[in-house]
């Protein structure tokens, strides 16, 4: 066995790995786990948003509040 009939080896199991754990994270994706795991994350997103535009009324806020002491 050569060199390269080696590496071809290693590869080849590799690759039949890298496609096993792709379809098994397709299936978990699209289970329900997948799905609820989604909702929890548009949820946090919305809620990063929320907070975010709270920090930019709390900063137009100083901003005038230092805009009137000056």
């Amino acid at each position: 066995m050569s060199l390269m009939d080696t590496i071809k080896g290693w590869f080849g199991k590799n690759k039949g790995q890298a496609a096993d754990l792709t379809d098994k994270a397709k299936d978990l994706a699209n289970s329900d786990m997948g799905k609820k795991v989604e909702d929890q994350v548009e949820k946090q997103a919305e809620k990063g948003g929320t907070v975010g535009k709270a920090a930019d009324a709390a900063d137009d806020q100083i901003d005038k509040l230092q805009g009137t002491q000056d």
